[in-house]
């Protein structure tokens, strides 16, 4: 089959003989193809010397052992500099991958063209206890935190456009993990994921396999969790914010559609949290909280928005006086339930508030307006004790008359007007 725009990517440690074959059937099955085979950090040179001779075939090699993510990225690099579209077909050097299959994920992807199709193999009870209990695990671990639903998530047959080369090499990290960082940062983009089943090969219990079961395990369960940790963040964020959110609002007796209120900016906080963590790439393998002043300016007018809701609506929860509390304390001190007060009819002063200027020579307040006075009572009941916690007759007591029974008559016009 004709594929000059097919290369066919191997990483290789270490390799056996089966590489050979595996080289082989694939010059078999297409022409005009590139194989490039990436040692990496082998001490045993000789297979790389062999399968060198064999056509399509060119070697690129590590001078240390830097793990099978690094591997591809060198070869993403080797193909990006090459210039030109290619299909980039990344299979084992184990045989664990057939050239059939190899073959079929290479067509599948020509009738998509589109994301990452994957080589996928069905964990039946032939399969190695420990690839099996791996592969479950991580293909929970990814459904959590991504919604994706495989059922091969660490296969290493895959076929992509080199078009995704520089998210590819973006990925931060160069082990087994790699493979699954690809996945997850695919899913986050948009990037399509299709599976194509294939056979599924152990060979003598998977022994040639480099893949270290504990460690290697636990850096991919790691990486999975890092990418969880903004979600349980803003989860967190979202409880606490609705907590201060619902109290706050509980204190205002006359609001109707508290919860609601109290979820709906709770999750406006959590998605702005959210997206600045994802947007400065806090837990993706950068160290520092903003790389470079390009980035810093880039999300300043996503702080300062963020800034400007929380200051807000702490400002609309302060100043949102309860106007029962209000009125009751209207009707107590100017008498108005039955004949207002001479403060209220004569210096239009509402509150029985004390200053200057002065009404008729007196200690108390004079204002020139109906509608002044009324304005000046709610500033002066808003920043004398409102804005300070005292939103009750119990709390404004001390502060507001030294009559001790003041709450206790302010509350019965609250309870009567609360009833009319």
């Amino acid at each position: 089959m004709e594929a000059k725009d097919l290369v066919i990517v191997i990483p290789a440690y270490e390799p056996d003989l089966s590489l050979l074959d595996l080289v082989d059937e694939l010059n078999q099955y297409f022409e005009s193809h590139r194989i490039l085979i990436i040692d990496d950090g082998s001490k045993n040179k000789d297979i790389f010397l062999k399968v060198k001779e064999k056509d399509n075939v060119h070697i690129l090699t590590h001078n240390r052992n830097q793990g099978k993510g690094a591997s591809l990225k060198t070869a993403f690099r080797y193909i990006f500099n090459m210039g030109g579209s290619y299909v980039i077909v990344c299979a084992d050097a184990d045989l664990q991958h057939s050239s059939f299959d190899i073959y079929r994920v290479y067509n599948y992807y020509k009738e998509c063209n589109e994301g990452i199709i994957l080589g996928s193999r069905r964990f039946d009870t032939t399969v190695p206890k420990r690839s099996k209990f791996g592969n479950d695990v991580t293909r929970f671990l990814l459904r959590l935190c991504s919604g994706v639903r495989l059922n091969d998530t660490q296969t290493g047959l895959r076929a992509f456009s080199s078009r995704l080369i520089p998210f590819l090499l973006d990925i931060p990290k160069n082990k087994f993990e790699f493979e699954m960082l690809m996945l997850l940062l695919a899913s986050q983009r948009n990037i399509p994921i299709h599976e194509l089943e294939i056979k599924t090969i152990y060979i003598n219990d998977n022994e040639t396999s480099h893949f270290r079961p504990v460690r290697d395990f636990l850096r991919i369960c790691n990486v999975i969790l890092r990418y969880t940790l903004p979600l349980l963040i803003t989860l967190i964020v979202f409880v606490l914010i609705f907590i201060y959110l619902n109290e706050k609002l509980n204190q205002i007796e006359y609001m109707n559609n508290r919860f609601l209120i109290a979820v709906s900016g709770a999750s406006l906080l959590a998605v702005f949290v959210n997206l600045s963590i994802h947007g400065l790439d806090v837990f993706y393998g950068n160290p520092y909280l903003l790389k470079n002043m390009s980035k810093r300016k880039k999300y300043i007018p996503g702080i300062i928005c963020f800034a400007l809701i929380i200051i807000t609506l702490s400002t609309l929860l302060n100043i949102w006086l309860n106007p029962y509390l209000a009125v009751s304390i209207l009707n107590l001190e100017t008498g108005c339930k039955w004949k207002c007060s001479y403060l209220a009819r004569v210096c239009n002063n509402f509150g029985g508030l004390k200053g200057k200027p002065s009404c008729n020579g007196g200690a108390y307040m004079r204002y020139n307006s109906l509608e002044e006075g009324i304005n000046g009572y709610l500033n002066i009941l808003y920043k004398g004790y409102w804005s300070k916690g005292l939103t009750t007759a119990e709390r404004m007591n001390p502060k507001y008359a030294e009559s001790t029974t003041w709450a206790e008559k302010v509350n019965r016009y609250y309870e009567t007007i609360k009833a009319s």
